[in-house]
């Protein structure tokens, strides 16, 4: 995460909030799924961080802030319009709030 987040985090009790973090970046992230253990330092780092292996920013939401970690979204932006970014955004935006909305009508159909 970046510094503004971390000082976001810092400063502020995310005590009963849902919290689900978009980052951006010129690059698809899952394209490194695909790397083994002797990829380089980042190829592996990114993998890890895509198959959930990493939990630094659940963590650092949840122990730190006390936040409800849901998911992580990613936006490519390489070699991408502001409309086509735009477009990704509420994409991600449409099935957070789907899952959210399933997650908790099985809450309350139990």
């Amino acid at each position: 995460m970046s510094n503004p987040i971390h000082t976001f985090i810092d400063n502020n009790r995310l005590d009963d909030k849902t919290v689900v973090l978009f980052t951006s970046g010129n690059n698809d992230i899952r394209k490194y799924e695909q790397y083994d253990d002797n990829a380089p330092f980042l190829k592996r780092f990114f993998r890890d961080y895509i198959r959930d292996k990493s939990k630094g920013s659940r963590g650092y939401v949840t122990t730190t802030a006390g936040g409800n970690y849901v998911r992580h979204c990613h936006i490519e932006t390489l070699e991408a319009s502001s409309d086509q970014i735009t477009q990704r955004t509420l994409k991600q935006v449409d099935y957070v709030k789907s899952a959210l909305a399933i997650k908790t009508a099985k809450a309350q159909w139990q």
